[in-house]
């Protein structure tokens, strides 16, 4: 019988993976030591890996020293996942309220983002995205008086260009383009929509794209522009389940979502280059057809690159759903990579490394009933680099680059007990990948197992950490991780039968069991064992490094039986001879021998003593006597001791006497005769001859 605890010690939060300290929400996972320092920069970083209990999810906490002379462009922070060899913008804002700014095409009823992301119930913006509204025709008018304040600071995190079909018809201005070039150029994050950069003609301008000054930012965008393309549906798919889709909201791992009518629009993207596609159209198609060659496609709902992205929104006349809305605000947070703040939490890490095979330690003060085992995997992470750029009144300042773990911890075991060596252990995940199946929580986790009868079943075990990476199986076999195992001691004669109660020696793993077997009463003598009923050995019973449930049957053998035995006359006649001697049978299984021993009228009459070999199983003996002429049988008595006083008053007068040496190991037996008629001359024995007298003379 095998037992689970899914105890969690209180205080207790990764007990592998070390102490946890606790501040509000968060908590930090230990390491052996701070963050790395690759490469040494202007001024000082550090990065650390934490845990937000809330979100469940990893983050890792920068900070750096504060820059002297910092411009309002402020710091930016770039991330590595391959170890340095390329480097992407991210977010520094996580927490923290962003401002966006919407230019809207010049129709108001087209300025809808406030409403999607601040007033509508739920708020999309959850309370995190502060959004401000201008015309498309006053940004082109003076776009830095929009862009900039009073000082001629950027003052917007975000800008968004949105949301109508064909954008209204309106472009940037040239100036307006350039200035937005500057805004961009400064870190801060652009989310184009619908119909905004594109390669498709209008009626007006049939040759080519309508707007030649939104176009300028293709490139940057990673988007190629084609008059013949597009490709629509009310149903996109998130394909990319990266950071972008798990923070403010969290969407469900390649989740399908409904969306007001829309398309791409003489837009064609590379899907091996550094543009990535978080989601993309999915059929029915209502809008154009689906446009593939190789690795190029026209078929995205929203894409970004750095600090720019791109996303279909405003089809259909400024009307828009929740998720749309939901994906929105998403883009908008995580394209807010500018900061002023010597801090930032980068929630885009991720812990993508399974955690290693469990092990097993076993518990001490256990019984081999009730054998408890610590059930641990030190989970294993990924490794990222940061560094900072500051913006300075006398240029660019860089920071040390560091690297940094980011492990998410054991969550639990899935496990399966059963007496099958490769069994499956699945892992089932509802639609966010949150491993659902967990059937040990924690870190501290138990299992226990009965060392006598779980020793052949099998455990199927594998970690999961709280990233919900699922590690490989263990399959390992009950009785390769016990540590105490019990010998059974039997005690049989050659034949198979039992000969005492079994007896047990509870023995830990690797140690060596020897013994000779007891000594058995009544004359039974140890000639050898047997292992788990394997052959014969008439040695000392030995079992080298003990690992596992074992049998020893240690074999014996009767000794010969020894009987002493005599005859007895009762009632003796002076007309009638005593025999001397007595003779008699004794049957043992198929066999008979003669026996003879002494004989007389006096209790004092001696044993003789006779030993007897016996057959392997048959330890039971009959004694008969032989009676001579003139006597008949008068019974017997038997003892087990010689100290026993054989009284003729206490005779046994029916039946022959029975000697079972299973038991014993030597029997005093006495055969009591009598004369037939005492008035009855009789000849003493059956040879009695009379004296030759001759004939007699008349």
């Amino acid at each position: 019988m095998f037992h689970q605890n899914n105890r969690i010690k209180k205080g207790t939060i990764a007990k592998l993976i070390g102490l946890t300290l606790s501040i509000g929400f968060f908590f930090q996972l230990s390491h052996p030591t701070a963050s790395t320092i690759k490469e040494n920069g202007d001024f000082r970083l550090t990065a650390e890996n934490k845990w937000d209990t809330a979100s469940e999810k990893n983050y890792a906490a920068l900070n750096w020293d504060k820059v002297a002379n910092l411009t309002t462009n402020g710091y930016t922070l770039y991330q590595s996942k391959d170890s340095g060899l390329t480097w992407t913008t991210v977010s520094m804002n996580y927490q923290k309220q962003i401002k966006v700014l919407n230019i809207h095409p010049d129709d108001v009823n087209f300025d809808n983002l406030k409403k999607w992301m601040e007033m509508d119930t739920p708020a999309a913006g959850m309370g995190l995205i502060n959004v401000s509204s201008v015309s498309v025709a006053a940004f082109n008018a003076n776009p830095n008086l929009y862009l900039k304040n009073a000082s001629g600071a950027y003052q917007y995190d975000v800008i968004m260009f949105g949301s109508k079909d064909w954008y209204g018809f309106k472009d940037l201005s040239m100036t307006s383009a350039a200035a937005l070039q500057g805004h961009v150029d400064s870190g801060r994050g652009v989310l184009f929509g619908h119909d905004t950069v594109t390669g498709m003609s209008t009626p007006s301008n049939p040759g080519g794209g309508s707007h030649p000054n939104f176009n300028t930012f293709a490139p940057q965008l990673g988007i190629q522009l084609s008059n013949k393309t597009s490709v629509g549906s009310t149903k996109v798919r998130v394909d990319n389940n990266g950071y972008m889709m798990k923070y403010p909201h969290q969407l469900a791992n390649s989740v399908e979502l409904t969306i007001p009518l829309a398309h791409s629009w003489g837009q064609i993207i590379d899907t091996t280059s550094t543009t990535t596609k978080w989601l993309s159209f999915i059929p029915p198609y209502a809008f154009g057809s689906l446009s593939e060659s190789g690795t190029l496609t026209n078929n995205f709902y929203l894409i970004t690159k750095g600090n720019l992205g791109m996303i279909q929104t405003g089809h259909s006349g400024g009307a828009s759903t929740p998720d749309e809305r939901r994906i929105i605000a998403n883009t908008l947070y995580n394209l807010a990579q500018v900061s002023l703040d010597n801090f930032a939490s980068d929630y885009t890490v991720k812990d993508e490394v399974a955690p290693p095979k469990p092990t097993l330690t076993l518990k001490t003060g256990g019984t081999i009933e009730n054998q408890i085992f610590d059930i641990g995997a030190i989970d294993k992470g990924s490794m990222y680099q940061w560094y900072v750029e500051a913006d300075t009144k006398s240029g660019k300042k860089k920071s040390d680059t560091v690297e940094e773990e980011i492990v998410s911890g054991t969550k639990g075991f899935i496990h399966i007990v059963d007496n099958q060596p490769n069994t499956l252990v699945a892992a089932e995940k509802d639609s966010f990948g949150k491993v659902t199946n967990l059937t040990l929580q924690g870190t501290d986790a138990t299992l226990s197992f009965n060392g006598l009868t779980d020793g052949e079943k099998w455990l199927h075990i594998r970690a999961v950490d709280r990233a919900d990476n699922i590690g490989e199986i263990r399959h390992i076999q009950v009785k390769d991780f016990l540590g105490i195992f019990r010998i059974t001691e039997k005690y049989e004669d050659e034949a198979g039968q039992t000969l005492a109660p079994s007896t047990y020696q509870d023995v830990n793993r690797g140690a060596t069991y020897e013994k000779l077997g007891p000594l058995l009463p009544h004359n039974w003598l140890q000639i050898g064992y047997r292992l788990n009923q394997t052959n014969f050995k008439e040695t000392t019973a030995k079992i080298t490094a003990v690992d596992k449930v074992n049998t020893v049957t240690f074999i014996y053998r009767k000794l010969p039986a020894k009987i002493h035995l005599r005859q007895v006359i009762l009632d003796k006649k002076d007309d009638l001879v005593i025999p001397t001697n007595g003779y008699f049978q004794l049957l043992h299984h198929d066999t008979t021998m003669n026996l003879q021993t002494q004989s007389g009228a006096s209790t004092t009459v001696p044993f003789n003593t006779i030993q007897s070999e016996m057959q392997v199983g048959n330890y039971q003996f009959t004694i008969q006597s032989i009676v001579p002429e003139h006597y008949s049988y008068d019974g017997y008595l038997i003892s087990s001791e010689q100290a026993t006083i054989h009284d003729e008053k206490n005779r046994i007068q029916t039946g022959y006497p029975q000697l079972d040496f299973t038991v014993e190991k030597e029997y005093w037996v006495s055969i009591y005769l009598k004369p037939i008629n005492a008035n009855e001359v009789r000849s003493y024995s059956w040879n009695y001859q009379t004296n030759p007298l001759g004939k007699l003379i008349p």
